[in-house]
This record gives structure tokens, C-alpha cells and sequence, in this order.
């Protein structure tokens, strides 16, 4: 392996940013030469021609598949033989014009195990899409669990999910009243994904579709998605307040929160270092998944790493890794009236509590660091360049 280019873009408090920042290290820890550069620069595009054109450039990493949509940048890697890897960290239908523009010396890793099969199934132009779970960034020397002086701790935006019903009222009429019901579906079932509850509502139509027609009714509808992730997200924090328990909170949107006991609610200044900051001080770890629900969550691990314990709904990859109430603690969506007699009680019982939060970062510092991450990325990047090389000499 020559060298490998990586690539910034812009992300939501910079997330996608910090992420290519933690594989950068981890690469140089494996010995492996890296460059990045920054989509946000004025002198981007000329970085990019002459780190791509001088022959010492085997990978570009990408997050989100910047640039594939871009038919000058896909010259350029096609011309110097450049193979592309980038790492999905949203549902495909959101980049689905991206993705739409890959090719087979393409590699996407995808945070969700259900993405994955989505992919397999709508983006045969793909090289390969390998299941990768997100993992999360810490900093060291994190209080001991009983000086903890923050109980609860999220992060995250604050969505006004009545701004995106909006959005969906400019939808077809016909599109509009699907959305009603994918929406009323993914609230009754929240482990539905959008395509789970879009085919069972279809099928209940016996409306035949394409795999094509399917696809574009999906991008047409990915609003439905968003909608209800603001819907519990705004559920969940509203029912922490309202019963009386203080939340502190890092992110944007949250002076706007729609709450008769928002003086329950401590809105912390910055995001990115100062959020991590906060973990080390944090008993609780509050999560909500972003409906990854065959994936893992950056927030679940920065809080195990960070010494917290991590409360969150649940997916199939989290049953499978974790046991509730030994190195985890899982609420459900269906019953988040009893969130906070979950929190209560961890509260409550503090040598409980320790000993979750111990057995949570047991867990994640053997597992689920960016170590790990690249180390699986590095081995799927040897047998794809073998399988290359094969099919070049048949």
C-alpha cells in the first residue's frame, strides 16, 4: 500500500470530521502513510489534482461519499486508478445520488447492518459494502464514577418535527397520505425502518412495484424518516423534564424545546471536545439510535470509553454485542414512561450503577474503539485489492 488520502467534508458539529481525524490516527498507529485534506478549503481542488495525479495515492477515504457525484473528481480517480472507500453514516436514500455514481472499484462501509442489505439490494454498482459499526471518540482521565457530578448528560439537535410535517405537505398529494402512514407505522412499531413500514403499507394496497419504483418512492419519502426520529427524540427528552429530572444537554436547537419544565433542562455550552469533556464527568449517558436499527451509535461508545454508562433504545447489532443491565442499560421506545424510573433507580443504587459503567468501558476499550475499526477496514482493503488483481489477470 502506497499511501492513503483522506478526505473532510462538512457534518453535523463536525462529526464526520473528527471521524476521518480518528482513522488518520489509527492508519499512522497501523504504519500506514496518510495525507488529509479539507473539502472546507479554498485550495481543495488543487490539493486534491496533485496529491491524485502523482501516482502515490492507492485509497481516497471519504465519509458519506463526498465528491462521487462529481463526475470531474470521478475522472480523476478513474484516470489514476485510484480506488474509493467511504463510509455511509446515514440511510442510503439520503445520498442516494452519490451512491448512484459508484463503481466497482468502490468499497462502502455502512454503520448499519440493514443498510448494508439495502444497498446489496437497490446499488449493484457498487464494488462492495461491508457492514463497519461506528465506534466513538474519548478523552483520558475520567473521574471516578461516584465523583461524577453531571447525572444525566445528551447530545444531539433539537428537530421541530412540525417544521418537517411541513416539508412533507409540498409532497403529491398521493406521496403526502403514504407518509402519513409510513410515519403512523414507524410510531406503532419503532423498530420498523422506513422500508420495513413503506412494503408492509404497499402490501396491505397490493400496490406491484419495481425495485426502481420502490427506490424513488423511498427518496421521496425520506422526510417520513426524519419526522418520526424528531418525534421520539422530542417524546423522550420531554418525558425526562417532566418528571423532574435534570438533563444537560450539548447541542443546537434546545432553547427552542417546547417544555412546561424546561427549567429542568441545562443546555451546555459547544459540542465535539466540550461534549466529551462532560462525559468524563457523567454517570448516565442518554442515547436515542438515529433508527440504525441492525447498527451501533458513536454516542453509545464515547460514552462506555468515557467511564459513563450508556442508556439507549435498542437495535439487533446492540442485542447481539451487549447485556442490558450488565454492560448497558436499554429502555424502549414503546414504553418510555418508564425511562425515568430506569434513571431513578441507577441513581439510586450507585454501586450498581458502577459496576454497569465499569463493565461498559470493560467492553468497549476491548471491542469498540477506531483501533478496532480500521484494523477490520485494512483487512477488507487487502482481500478487495486480491480479488482486483485476480479478476485483472482472468
Amino acid at each position: 500500500m502506497k499511501r492513503i488520502l483522506l478526505i473532510k467534508g462538512i457534518s453535523q458539529y463536525d462529526a464526520m470530521r473528527i471521524y476521518i481525524d480518528e482513522y488518520a490516527k489509527c492508519l499512522q498507529n497501523e504504519n500506514v502513510d496518510t495525507i488529509i485534506i479539507d473539502a472546507k478549503e479554498d485550495n481543495f481542488t488543487e490539493d486534491f489534482i496533485r496529491y491524485a495525479t502523482s501516482g502515490e495515492i492507492d485509497w481516497v477515504f471519504t465519509c458519506n461519499g463526498i465528491m462521487m457525484e462529481d463526475e470531474f473528481y470521478n475522472n480523476i480517480f478513474r484516470q489514476n486508478s485510484i480506488n474509493k472507500c467511504t463510509f455511509l453514516y446515514d440511510h442510503p436514500i439520503y445520498h442516494s445520488q452519490r451512491l448512484c455514481q459508484a463503481d466497482k472499484n468502490t468499497i462502502i462501509f455502512t454503520c448499519d447492518r440493514k443498510h448494508k442489505e439495502f444497498l446489496e439490494q437497490y446499488y449493484g454498482n457498487i464494488g462492495v459494502v461491508k457492514f463497519l459499526p461506528l465506534s466513538g471518540s474519548y478523552l483520558e482521565n475520567g473521574l471516578p464514577y461516584e465523583n461524577r457530578k453531571i447525572d444525566v448528560l445528551f447530545t444531539g439537535t433539537y428537530g421541530d418535527k412540525d417544521r418537517t410535517l411541513n416539508d412533507l405537505k409540498s409532497l403529491p398529494e398521493v406521496y403526502y397520505r403514504i407518509a402519513l402512514q409510513v410515519i403512523e407505522k414507524m410510531i406503532y412499531e419503532p423498530q420498523f425502518t422506513i422500508e420495513e413500514a413503506l412494503n408492509i403499507i404497499l402490501d396491505e394496497y397490493e400496490f406491484e412495484r419495481t425495485d426502481s419504483e420502490f427506490h424513488y418512492m423511498l427518496i421521496m419519502l425520506n422526510k417520513a424518516d426524519k419526522y418520526v426520529r424528531e418525534y421520539f427524540r422530542e417524546k423522550m427528552i420531554k418525558t425526562v423534564l417532566e418528571n423532574d429530572i435534570i438533563l444537560n444537554i450539548h447541542g443546537n436547537g434546545w432553547t427552542n424545546f417546547p417544555s412546561n419544565k424546561k427549567s429542568n433542562l441545562v443546555i451546555r455550552e459547544g459540542y465535539g471536545d466540550e461534549a466529551l469533556k462532560s462525559l468524563l464527568q457523567t454517570k448516565i449517558s442518554l442515547n436515542i439510535m438515529p433508527w440504525f436499527r441492525g447498527g451501533f451509535q458513536e454516542r453509545i461508545a464515547s460514552a462506555m470509553l468515557s467511564g459513563a454508562i450508556s442508556l439507549t433504545d435498542t437495535s439487533g447489532y446492540i442485542e447481539d454485542k451487549f447485556i442490558n443491565g450488565n454492560n448497558i442499560v436499554i429502555y424502549s421506545l414503546k414504553d418510555l414512561d418508564n425511562l425515568p424510573n430506569i434513571i431513578t433507580d441507577l441513581l439510586s443504587n450507585p454501586e450498581k450503577a458502577k459496576i454497569i459503567a465499569q463493565n461498559g468501558y470493560e467492553e468497549a476499550l476491548k471491542k469498540h474503539t477506531w483501533h478496532h475499526r480500521i484494523k477490520d477496514v485494512l483487512q477488507i482493503i487487502k482481500e478487495f485489492e486480491v480479488n482486483l488483481k485476480a479478476d485483472s489477470n482472468s
